[in-house]
């Protein structure tokens, strides 16, 4: 093995790096919203920290339960980036803020403008 591949094995390399890789979103559709609050707790306890809340209201993919209430109601120390896949997203961006999204992903396409 050459040196050079050696060097890059080792700890200070990969302290060097880290900041700059990309990281995981962990998907809440994926969760059971019945023990959500024990779900995210696992999360937490994972070192997770960037989750997305894919909020589809029908009109432009299938609807989904997780909706501005669910945002709201999850107590995390993670990321929280609401996906808004719906009609008139742009109007909706303060209530997402407001109910504690850090993060919004307006997709383009679900909207009419």
């Amino acid at each position: 093995m050459s040196e050079r591949r050696a060097n890059m094995a080792t700890p200070s390399v990969f302290e060097a790096i880290r900041p700059t890789t990309p990281t995981v979103s962990v998907g809440v559709l994926a969760a059971d919203l019945g023990p959500l609050t024990s779900q995210v707790e696992i999360l937490e306890h994972s070192g997770v920290k960037l989750a997305h809340f894919e909020v589809m209201d029908g009109s432009f993919c299938p609807m989904t339960k997780i909706s501005l209430p669910i945002v709201g109601a999850v107590r995390t120390s993670f990321i929280r980036d609401a996906h808004l896949m719906i009609t008139d997203s742009f109007d909706k961006i303060a209530d997402y803020v407001k109910a504690g999204a850090d993060v919004i992903t307006v997709y383009s396409v679900a909207e009419a403008r």
